[in-house]
């Protein structure tokens, strides 16, 4: 053995003993390193000797080893790394080094990571981005800006800093690294994260979330409090508008998962009980103008005047609902301001209430000639609006307060109140003041 041999020998085995014993400054010190550097370091000496080391790298310096290393250094790196780690790393990979590197992952592993990608449709970590770049309080802002570059990742508004457990310390914006000296260090320029979420975190929460804080990104952690992912503010747009879409189609009894070209035996299946129930209640209303049927026999003009009330209590009704419905979805309002919005509608169904009164009795007087008629079709209109008006907000808070989803019948429900209400209003009015007419 020559003397270079022997000193190159006893310089790897003094790393590998530095990188064994003090895990988590030599974490530190290899992803100051080039990739490059790495791999050929892991060429020369034993991974498995190093494992308290690699479980300290960085996921992003994991993504990299794994695109770039040979099949046997993977395969040593799969056998260390935790299965969060594993996953995450997974995550990021192209879809063919992707697949190849599952080819290595032993059943049991790959069992646990299938259990971790089963989030919840409804929680952060189903749209949060885990392709994230981890960043540290004592990299300089010339490093975290190469280390963007390096990565190449766009829509970047906020960078988290992580501290050596891998746990969100702070944050900073792309603009404060921007016009921030290159040798100032990333935790002098930065400050508190305002609020975490969890991965399990319900979507709705964290609109709330950043509704209140008026962030564009929130950062998402596991159990163990490890930073692993980033829900960023397009997606939350798209869930916003996806959560939208469904509430138009539950208000009005259509399956969430009704899509445009759905098989025609879906759409019937999901329609049709809705119909039915949505037929019980138009009974329900009809009856109501049965019971006046000796004024209306009595008096043709009624039958006539009728669907002018109950559709203007029935459109002042959906406004209502549908700003009620917007504020609970939006978490904008709850259920313990019902009163407040009680009020306010009453408020403003009074007032408008009373000019559309005016414009219709003044129609109903050009058309009919009756003081009477104009009287009843003025009082009612005015007091069929204000009880729709009501309405439109009492039944989704009602719905919500009982438990039940506001957007699933809430349209049903309004429509048989706001009927019902109308036709009472307008036939009991003109029941009472026939003499009038």
């Amino acid at each position: 053995m020559s003397t270079t041999q022997a000193l190159k020998e006893n310089r790897d085995k003094m790393i590998v003993e530095y990188l064994a014993r003090y895990p988590t400054e030599a974490a530190k010190d290899l992803e100051a390193e080039s990739v490059d550097s790495i791999i050929k370091l892991f060429k020369r000496i034993s991974i498995n000797d190093i494992g308290s080391t690699i479980e300290k790298l960085s996921n992003d310096v994991l993504i990299e080893l794994f695109s770039r290393c040979r099949t046997e250094t993977c395969s040593a790196l799969i056998s260390i790394i935790s299965v969060e780690q594993l996953h995450d790393v997974m995550v990021a990979l192209k879809p063919k080094r992707k697949d190849k590197m599952l080819s290595l992952i032993p059943q049991s592993k790959l069992e646990e990571i299938r259990e971790i990608q089963r989030y919840s449709p409804d929680t952060a970590g189903s749209i949060m981005d885990s392709n994230i770049i981890q960043f540290y309080p004592e990299m300089t802002v010339a490093e975290a800006i190469e280390k963007i570059k390096s990565r190449k990742k766009k829509g970047i508004r906020l960078i988290f800093i992580i501290d050596q457990e891998g746990r969100p310390h702070s944050m900073s914006s792309m603009q404060e690294l921007i016009v921030s000296e290159a040798n100032e260090l990333l935790g002098d320029i930065s400050k508190p994260i305002p609020a975490l979420v969890t991965d399990m975190t319900p979507k709705d929460e964290i609109l709330e979330t950043l509704e209140q804080l008026k962030l564009t990104d929130m950062p998402v952690v596991n159990i163990d409090g490890r930073f692993v992912g980033v829900v960023r503010y397009h997606a939350l747009i798209k869930v916003a508008k996806e959560e939208l879409t469904k509430g138009i189609q539950k208000m009005v009894g259509v399956s969430e998962d009704e899509r445009a070209l759905s098989k025609v035996s879906f759409s019937v299946r999901k329609r049709l009980p809705w119909l039915e129930v949505n037929l019980l209640t138009a009974f329900l209303a009809a009856s109501v103008v049965g019971f006046f049927e000796n004024t209306i026999a009595q008096f043709t003009a009624l039958a006539v005047l009728l669907p002018v009330v109950a559709g203007q209590s029935g459109n002042t009704g959906a406004q209502a609902l549908a700003v009620t419905m917007r504020g609970l979805a939006l978490k904008e309002i709850r259920t313990s301001h019902w009163l407040k919005l009680i009020l306010k509608e009453l408020k403003i169904s009074c007032i408008t209430g009373l000019v559309v009164a005016i414009t219709t009795a003044a129609g109903v007087y050009v058309w009919s000639g009756s003081l009477g008629l104009t009287l009843i079709i003025g009082v009612s209109m005015v007091l069929s609006m204000v009880l729709a008006s009501m309405s439109g907000a009492a039944v989704p808070l009602i719905l919500a307060r009982l438990g039940q989803d506001p957007a699933s019948s809430s349209s049903i429900l309004l429509t048989t109140v706001t009927d019902i209400c109308g036709f009472m209003s307008f036939l009991g009015i003109a029941t009472l003041l026939s003499r009038l007419i």
